[in-house]
């Protein structure tokens, strides 16, 4: 045109672009293979289909397809990225990978199986495996439990009582979590760990045959305190303790605040001159402060008013420390040395009434309750003059705890009198005495007691309308407890004085259930060079058919004992007054319901001139020296 002329011919192409991703992408059809897909552990990557309209596109040509995320379960995520020049943008899609059903993979659960009773709950930490495959706690599974972990089973053979079952039995459970669905689950037993008793807090089932001694902890007005029991076995240290108080806690970072009995320990040579300080064990409402320990724990009752029972283990491994193992032989503790203890009952907070530990502390409010005289926290002086000491595992009469040190050679001092019978046996002979009072309604009393080779032997055996004992249970229920100091009890005073003269020390030796005690003048409170375990002791009794109850009082003091108070060795003291009785028959008494008696001297006269001046409540007695011979049963 114009200046030019011809004809020039030119071939193009017009492209219409692709999308998958907005513009024309509604021609795109991406089809994913329909599941379900179960999660195995493997990448899962279903079969993908493209097409635009009727046309199916070419992987690698027209498009890349990448699957991520297709492992676990979940979401996994599909993405078509566009090819070749006439594609364009990228396609997201996804699929869903369905968590795995354990039951549907036989999954085995499995639990140690060496589990132990511990006082809490048991809970082991379960094993999962699929095809060998272990299983991750809290991220492939979850745990609960089923059923009693706590406590061992119960069940009792309906003709003897004794217990079918020495465990518990419960159910672990595992749920899937993340990649895995369902529950599975196993049931595990978990054993008693003492074969020398079962820990339960039954004490009819194996506590019933004790003959130790208990130490009680003095409540005021009947309402509250504790009583404990310790029995060393070949396997550990027991305790069996049941507590009344007002208030129950459990939520105290300190365990030791939390309703807990707590021992402390310590190994004390014969001779006092050396002290090994051990350890402090915790038996709480939540738990124990040692692992290795374990405890059996039942609340029972409403504030004001409840009652625990603990029954406690400390296996030798927990109970022989670095520091006590030079002192011990293949758990055994060698000769000369004694195992001692201190015990105690707290909850933060109860702040009860209880008698002081020393004797003109006759009340004082503490949450801290410890046995009178008796306190329950180490120090070198309290460990070696006022802790308790138990019979040796290995020895040939092993009762359980002991005030003293001192084993009697001639009879156990048990509460048991039928081993006095070749004492009974000499008095036909006129060796010794049996001094009995009968008041003619059945009831009566029967002393025996003689200075033998190695101290001085005296029992009372008698027959009484009342027993009155401080903060005792019977069979779950609680009965005449309550104590002013030793004399509001059922038990003897025996004094012992360094010369006949009216001018000469007096000792006063008290015995009652739960408690002995030994002051240098009646109302001193002080004892001889500080130490209140200078005798050995025991109480018992039982309500016979008759309606009356039958009691046994034991004591033995030992030579060196008695020549420390005559001040001369070789010497015996002057025994002057010894009786059996109760007085607590005051108004202001929380049990004044005990009978009144007539003390009669040597089974004959009336009340004597040195009985007491609570004479009407004492029954039979000796208070002279010429009542007690001397006698050796050995050479007898």
């Amino acid at each position: 045109k114009g200046v030019y002329s011809g004809v020039l011919t030119v071939t193009y192409t017009v492209n219409h672009y692709r999308y998958f991703a907005g513009k024309n992408s509604s021609a795109l059809s991406v089809d994913v293979a329909e599941g379900p897909f179960t999660y195995t552990g493997e990448a899962i990557t279903p079969a993908v289909t493209v097409m635009w309209n009727d046309e199916k596109l070419t992987e690698g040509e027209d498009y890349v397809l990448e699957i991520s995320d297709n492992v676990s379960a979940g979401k996994a995520k599909i993405t078509v990225t566009a090819l070749a020049e006439r594609y364009k943008s990228a396609y997201d899609t996804s699929f869903t990978i369905d968590p795995a059903d354990l039951n549907a993979l036989f999954a085995a659960v499995t639990v140690a199986d060496d589990l132990k009773f511990t006082g809490v709950a048991v809970t082991p930490e379960p094993s999962v495996t699929i095809s060998e495959k272990a299983l991750v706690n809290d991220t492939d599974f979850t745990v609960s439990y089923e059923g009693d972990n706590v406590n061992l089973r119960s069940d009792k053979d309906s003709g003897s009582g004794a217990y079918l079952y020495d465990y518990g039995e419960a159910t672990v459970v595992v749920t899937g979590k993340g990649n895995y669905t369902g529950s599975v689950s196993a049931a595990y037993k978990f054993y008693n760990p003492s074969s020398e008793k079962r820990l339960d807090t039954d004490y009819e089932d194996d506590w019933s045959d004790y003959n130790g001694n208990a130490a009680i902890i003095f409540g005021f007005e009947n309402e509250h305190g504790a009583e404990i029991k310790a029995w060393w076995g070949e396997e550990g240290l027991y305790f069996y303790t049941v507590a009344r108080h007002y208030l129950t806690l459990d939520s105290d970072p300190a365990i030791y605040m939390n309703s807990s009995f707590s021992v402390e320990t310590a190994v004390v040579s014969s001779d006092k001159n050396t002290v090994v300080q051990g350890t402090t064990y915790h038996f709480a409402k939540n738990g124990v402060s040692n692992t290795a320990t374990v405890r059996a724990y039942l609340t029972t009752g409403t504030e004001g008013n409840y009652v625990t029972y603990v029954e406690a283990f400390i296996p030798n491994d927990a109970l022989i420390v670095e520091s006590f193992k030079p002192y011990f032989t293949d758990n055994h503790l060698n000769d000369g040395y004694d195992l001692r203890f201190g015990v105690a009952w707290r909850t933060k907070g109860d702040d009860a009434p209880v008698f002081g530990t020393e004797r003109g502390e006759q009340v004082k409010y503490s949450e801290y309750w410890q046995p009178l005289y008796r306190h329950g926290y180490y120090s070198e002086s309290i460990a070696k003059n006022e802790y308790f000491y138990v019979d040796k595992n290995d020895a040939e009469i092993n009762r359980g705890l002991r005030w003293s040190q001192y084993v009697a050679a001639d009879r156990a001092i048990d509460g048991d009198v039928s081993d006095w019978a070749d004492y009974d046996a000499a008095v036909e002979s006129g060796a010794v005495n049996v001094m009995t009072t009968n008041i003619g309604d059945g009831r009566y009393a029967k002393y025996r007691g003689y200075f033998g080779d190695d101290g001085l032997y005296v029992s009372v055996e008698a027959k009484i309308n009342n027993f009155v004992a401080g903060n005792y249970q019977l069979n779950k229920t609680w009965i005449q407890d309550y104590i002013n100091g030793w004399h509001k009890n059922t038990g003897i005073e025996m004094h012992l004085k360094t010369a006949t003269d009216s001018s000469s020390k007096d000792f006063a030796f008290n015995v009652t259930y739960g408690f002995n005690t030994t002051l240098a003048s009646h109302s001193s409170g002080k004892t001889l060079d500080g130490r209140f375990n200078l005798m050995e002791s025991a109480v018992s009794y039982k309500l016979d058919t008759d309606g009356k109850y039958y009691v046994v009082v034991e004591a033995f003091v030992p030579n060196e004992i008695l020549y420390a108070i005559s001040g001369q060795d070789g010497v015996k003291p002057y025994l002057y007054n010894w009786i059996f009785g109760t007085n607590n028959d005051a108004s202001a008494d929380a049990v004044n319901t005990t009978e009144s008696f007539k003390f009669v001297e040597g089974g004959s006269g009336e009340v004597g001139a040195n009985a007491s001046n609570w004479g009407d409540k004492w029954i039979g007695g000796a208070y002279s020296s010429t009542n007690i011979t001397t006698w050796s049963a050995t050479a007898a």
